[in-house]
């Protein structure tokens, strides 16, 4: 008798959507991050791969929906997908080894490195500046109207100088150093620095000292014409249907690379393993330069928000204020593609999560998952709001 009535309230507990620890219904770690999945993937908030590790090991992998739609190909954790702006981390690594090495100096004014470029570079921008989203740079991805950003990188080539020079034509939108403001042009701006100084392309750049000392055998750098093995396609949704979502040859060190969730995971581990940058090195770049709400607040009302270098920085909050969690990493949007990778360096955990449908979800449950923290299943409603969305009246 007393079973049954366990089970009849586990029942209504998980129809009001619990989860919970019983002695009837247990469940382990991998199977409440799995059932938390499904529930993302039944709301139409996860059409991808997941990989999720805790002290230094894998505790889930999965896929859901479809890779290929045409030939009925599954997601999975060896599919590679584009992980927009994901990139940046990467970026950032790559000119913080040149800080390391000597070749470049944060607080040095970027022109100085570029004396040759076609159009003057202000010369209070700094190296700091572009990889901090604090140079005052337009961003020619968010700060151009649909029409203009269409009509200028709708399948075509523009190589990162041309794009930087257009950009560095405008204003300054503020004084750099002033406030935060995404800018992917900075990035890009980074690309054209990497490669004056080193002499190298910022992609064999990227393979030769990312993705070979990590281990990152199936990552890459995107471009439309190779036949990628393993790459999945990217999709749209209209009127709830799958369809296409156009591409674009627009792509540099602000979103041009393709990974694995378990690519990603070999990332993760070479940094915590110290084989790209030193620990010191690491710690610069998870520093907070510049909190802004802009940079995300789905962990929550009244917690900081924070930009380092190539790194959003976020408090996950906790029952009480010893309970937070300080959680780095970035958020990856582009058409068609979603991406996010999330770590917590002390505790081995990493979270990482690609979409071949543009899906700005934040699947925070996780950490509780994870940190053994009471949790539910959120609603539709509950997610829309989390995202920002707003509900017709």
């Amino acid at each position: 008798m007393m079973l049954k009535r366990q089970l009849a309230r586990c029942f209504l507990a998980l129809l009001a959507g619990c989860v919970i620890t019983c002695p009837a219904l247990a469940q382990t770690k991998t199977e409440r991050i799995h059932a938390l999945m499904a529930h993302y993937h039944a709301l139409g908030r996860l059409h991808g791969a997941v990989l999720v590790a805790q002290d230094g090991k894998v505790v889930y992998e999965g896929g859901f929906g479809q890779a290929d739609a045409t030939w009925g190909i599954a997601n999975a954790a060896d599919v590679r997908y584009h992980v927009a702006s994901v990139t940046k981390v990467l970026t950032a690594v790559l000119v913080l080894q040149q800080v390391e090495r000597g070749t470049l100096r944060l607080d040095a004014p970027v022109a100085g490195y570029l004396p040759d470029f076609p159009v003057p570079i202000d010369a209070r921008i700094t190296v700091d500046h572009l990889l901090s989203n604090r140079s005052g740079l337009v961003d020619y991805v968010n700060d151009l109207d649909g029409d203009e950003y269409m009509a200028r990188y709708e399948h075509r080539r523009v190589p990162a100088e041309t794009l930087v020079a257009e950009m560095l034509q405008r204003p300054l939108e503020f004084a750099p150093g002033e406030r935060f403001d995404y800018s992917n042009t900075g990035y890009v701006l980074l690309e054209v620095l990497l490669e004056s100084v080193t002499g190298r392309p910022y992609c064999d750049l990227l393979r030769e000292e990312v993705f070979a000392p990590a281990g990152m055998a199936a990552s890459g750098c995107v471009s439309y014409e190779p036949v990628v093995a393993r790459m999945a396609t990217a999709y749209k949704r209209e009127n709830g249907q799958l369809a296409h979502a156009p591409f674009f040859h627009a792509l540099h060190a602000d979103g041009v690379a393709y990974s694995t969730v378990r690519d990603l995971f070999r990332f993760d581990e070479a940094l915590r393993a110290g084989r790209l940058l030193s620990p010191a090195m690491q710690a610069v770049m998870a520093t907070p330069r510049i909190g802004d709400d802009r940079i995300g607040n789905f962990f929550g009302p009244g917690l900081e928000h924070f930009y380092g270098y190539g790194l959003e920085i976020h408090q996950r909050p906790g029952a009480s204020p010893a309970d937070r969690v300080t959680v780095v990493g970035h958020s990856g949007y582009y058409l068609g593609w979603s991406a996010r990778l999330w770590r917590v360096p002390e505790d081995g955990i990493a979270i990482i999560v690609l979409n071949n449908q543009t899906l700005p979800t934040f699947y925070i449950e996780l950490f509780d998952i994870l940190y053994e923290r009471p949790y539910r299943l959120p609603t539709e409603d509950e997610l829309d709001a989390r995202e920002g969305k707003k509900k017709e009246e």
